[in-house]
């Protein structure tokens, strides 16, 4: 990564000497924090080192992920091989408010789960935004609200919107059903 990707969302690791309450780094890594899993919407441009897809029900306002050769592919023989209709299971960091940058890419043919974790943009019961996508959780029971602690109770709607502010890392999870995605539950991420 370079210094204009560290933006809000992103995770980081930094070593370094600790001086007068400063960190003075002497590495900084970047950590995957979004995940993101559904069909190819659209694949621009095709055959160059680089591509940008959107993914089906997480482009609005068009969510882009970047794929390129330092992609790490997995059940997928080369950028080539990526084709609009396949199901994606993409791990990134973000590198703006709607772009994230895949590190790595793995094909799973044949579901229909939908995965969206990034961090939030904003929130306001029913609806949370995260990487320009709103997941509208109205429809949402009790336990379809999770904590990092994964309780299969659940958390509910009043501690979960508590809880969340912009750039708590958050994933949604839903299906899709005809082109749409259904979502059906959203939890805290630690």
């Amino acid at each position: 990564g370079t210094p204009d990707e560290i933006v809000t969302g992103v995770k980081l690791e930094v070593e370094g000497v600790l001086l007068n309450g400063v960190l003075m780094a002497s590495k900084v890594s970047f950590r995957e924090s979004v995940r993101l899993e559904s069909d190819v919407a659209t694949i621009s441009p095709p055959g160059t080192p680089t591509r940008t897809l959107t993914l089906v029900e997480l482009n609005s306002p068009a969510l882009q992920v970047t794929v390129n050769s330092q992609t790490q592919l997995d059940n997928i023989a080369n950028l080539d091989a990526i084709n609009v209709g396949d199901h994606l299971i993409i791990r990134g960091r973000p590198t703006g408010a709607t772009t994230v940058t895949a590190t790595e890419v793995k094909l799973d043919a044949g579901k229909t789960d939908v995965i969206l974790q990034g961090a939030v943009d904003s929130a306001a019961d029913p609806f949370v935004v995260i990487l320009g996508v709103t997941v509208d959780t109205s429809g949402f029971g009790f336990s379809d609200f999770q904590g990092v602690d994964d309780n299969p109770a659940g958390i509910g709607r009043a501690a979960f919107f508590n809880a969340v502010t912009t750039g708590t890392l958050v994933k949604a999870q839903g299906e899709l059903v005809g082109g749409n995605v259904i979502w059906d539950e959203i939890e805290l991420e630690d």
